[in-house]
């Protein structure tokens, strides 16, 4: 399709990206045929007459006529349908005979001899995928726009259609249907489930034409896509006869597009992925459709900020009448090189309001099993590396019927919780992160800034600050304190930084240039004086926004792109600042799970558990005891470490390193 497009691009002027599109579309329906009743459109059968109704337009124009009839399509579907191709096929330019031939002729043997090979042997919905996917590209769509109309992968629309609960009595509909995938994954859910419960070949027929021509309506605005729709339906089982280019929003009344057009279309299912740049990231398409139907279910994948603040109106209006059955966290990478944006899945049960008790089931579904990649020359750009089929089996699964059926996924990423039906921004939770640190999690920290300092000293490197080293040890046990919630924002402050490249640096050591990657605690370099404006003061952690790092910072840093920089709000005492390392670094992920924006107001809004003393305050005794009783551990480390890396000779260095920690 890339080969063909650019070959019609830079061969063949004149020719608009509709006219591509349409050409296509054209090419592709006159050479299907009906068996007995409508012979394919061959090659040779294009005359490059200038013979009035008989030019290459019109034979293919007659052609189309013949096919869409048979296939009992409206009158005034088959009629707009040709309109709507009838302006490019009967082009004077693209009709007139040059050297022997038209153009249309010459595009018309480009498109079967590339594509023709394909359909004429049977579809699949990765070839039309595939087709509708590249033509979508040909559309010249503008930048802001393309995040708008990235098509929804198939394996993707069919976890749609039956997280809806999609079956042979479904009456499916969606209201911005781009090139038709959702609506082709539903027509084949309920063409399957036919197949498998009526056992009559008479009334299985009667029963998939009924699906194809009443249980499926589409509404589309932009005229070349919805021709895409069209053609995709024709292709994959001819389910068009109610797809409307039409806006969903402003001139939908709910009624069939065609045929029985005063009648309302008893919808059961509402799938969608709608343009995000819409009102409420495009929540609004989803009260709308919610608000029309009586019963059944909903499933649409979305911006994940539609969730978290970005659509509240619009989700409490809709929480009002409607249920949140699920919220699903989907991959990062799942539109990867065609958009960056983070989606989730929203389940919904239609006609029943949100309770506040009732449970959400958020599942984390980052790991899907696919590995993706955006390679222009690979032959494969999706590769199942993990069970992705079964995985997405399980998903609806869990949906379905709840805990029960984890099998692949685990308890990390699956959480039954509930929401504020008032909040409308509350949608994407995650399991609830345990904030109380354990013995383990200290000896970490402990161990991994242990890690650093030896390299550090090795590197001649050691700091002259020996204000967190200075311990004895004590015995305490962990589980012998009391412990209560703190919310972070009441503790710290989290500011941005003002950031600038390394090649500004100077030279010296005074300063840490810090950036949002974990080796070596995020230093990048040292630095000597740059400018006093964007100096972070020393006694805060710096956060890169990469793996979600927390670092204390002993002395002035500069910070290089998304870096944060936490400031204390409390006194700290100085064996306190390893807890709350330690502590702050328990929320990775949560932080991980949102979007880099909401880092900032997760972190604030997030509450961590801490020791307390009788009255409910901060025990700030008990930590001082616990982390002096580890440092002690870590001195003995140290000095095992010099030992067993053969260090006995380097005097000088062993008794700096033992200084500096203390004895």
């Amino acid at each position: 399709m890339t080969k063909l497009n650019n070959d019609i691009y830079q061969n063949e002027k004149g020719l608009s990206e509709d006219d591509r599109v349409y050409l296509v579309a054209s090419s592709i329906i006159a050479t299907l045929g009906v068996p007995g009743k409508v012979k394919p459109l061959e090659k040779d059968d294009l005359k490059c007459s200038q013979e009035p109704e008989n030019t290459d337009g019109e034979i293919i124009l007659r052609k189309i006529r013949s096919f869409l009839k048979e296939k009992s399509l409206p009158s005034s579907k088959r009629d707009l349908i040709i309109r709507t191709l009838q302006n490019t096929l009967t082009s004077d330019n693209l009709n007139k005979v040059t050297a022997g031939e038209t153009q249309l002729k010459r595009v018309f043997n480009k498109i079967v001899d590339d594509l023709g090979r394909y359909y004429k042997i049977g579809l699949t919905t990765d070839f039309t995928g595939k087709l509708f996917n590249e033509m979508y590209s040909w559309l010249g769509f503008s930048q802001d726009k393309l995040n708008d109309v990235v098509l929804t992968p198939s394996y993707v629309a069919k976890l749609l259609a039956k997280l809806a609960r999609v079956d042979r009595n479904s009456y499916v509909w969606d209201f911005a249907t781009g090139s038709a995938g959702l609506l082709v994954a539903a027509m084949n859910e309920m063409l399957i489930d036919a197949k498998n419960n009526i056992k009559s070949p008479k009334e299985l027929a009667l029963k998939e034409a009924q699906i194809k021509a009443e249980q499926l309506l589409g509404l589309e605005v932009l005229p070349s896509v919805y021709m895409l729709a069209i053609l995709n339906m024709i292709l994959m089982g001819d389910g068009s006869s109610n797809i409307i280019n039409k806006d969903s929003l402003t001139d939908f009344d709910g009624k069939y597009g065609f045929g029985r057009t005063q009648e309302d279309f008893p919808a059961t299912a509402f799938i969608l992925n709608p343009p995000y740049s819409a009102d409420g990231n495009g929540m609004i398409f989803v009260e709308k459709a919610l608000g029309m139907m009586t019963k059944g279910y909903a499933a649409i994948i979305i911006q994940g900020s539609a969730g978290s603040g970005k659509a509240a109106d619009y989700n409490r209006r809709i929480l009002e009448k409607h249920t949140l059955l699920a919220s699903i966290k989907m991959p990062d990478d799942l539109f990867i090189g065609k958009s960056s944006v983070q989606t989730y899945v929203y389940v919904f049960r239609v006609n029943e309001a949100h309770h506040p008790d009732d449970k959400v089931k958020f599942i984390d579904f980052s790991n899907d099993g696919y590995t993706r990649t955006s390679r222009k020359k690979a032959s494969v750009n999706l590769r199942d590396t993990n069970h992705a089929k079964e995985r997405y089996e399980e998903v609806v699964q869990l949906v379905r019927f709840g805990e029960s059926k984890l099998k692949l996924l685990t308890k990390k990423e699956y959480y039954e919780g509930t929401i504020d039906p008032t909040n409308g921004a509350d949608w994407n939770q995650t399991a609830p992160v345990d904030t109380k640190p354990t013995l383990e999690d200290f000896k970490k920290t402990v161990a991994d800034y242990l890690a650093w300092e030896v390299s550090t000293l090795l590197k001649h490197q050691a700091r002259e600050d020996d204000s967190l080293r200075k311990l004895t040890p004590l015995n305490m046990k962990l589980e012998h304190v009391k412990w209560s919630e703190f919310k972070l924002g009441d503790l710290f402050d989290i500011q941005k930084t003002t950031s600038f490249d390394s090649d500004e640096l100077t030279d010296g050591d005074a300063y840490d240039y810090v950036t949002r990657t974990s080796n070596n605690q995020g230093i990048l370099r040292k630095t000597g004086f740059v400018n006093q404006s964007n100096i972070n003061k020393a006694g805060g952690w710096s956060l890169g926004l990469l793996q979600m790092d927390f670092f204390y910072r002993e002395r002035p840093w500069y910070a290089g792109q998304f870096v944060r920089h936490i400031v204390p709000k409390i006194e700290l005492t100085r064996s306190s600042i390893l807890f709350f390392t330690t502590v702050l670094n328990k929320l990775k992920p949560k932080l991980l799970s949102v979007l880099v924006r909401h880092v900032n107001e997760v972190f604030i809004n997030s509450k961590v558990t801490l020791p307390i003393t009788a009255n409910g305050k901060i025990d700030f005794e008990f930590i001082d005891t616990l982390v002096k009783e580890l440092e002690t551990e870590r001195v003995a480390k140290l000095e095992a470490y010099l030992t067993v890396a053969n260090l006995k000779d380097f005097d000088k260095k062993r008794t700096a390193a033992k200084q500096t920690i203390g004895e």
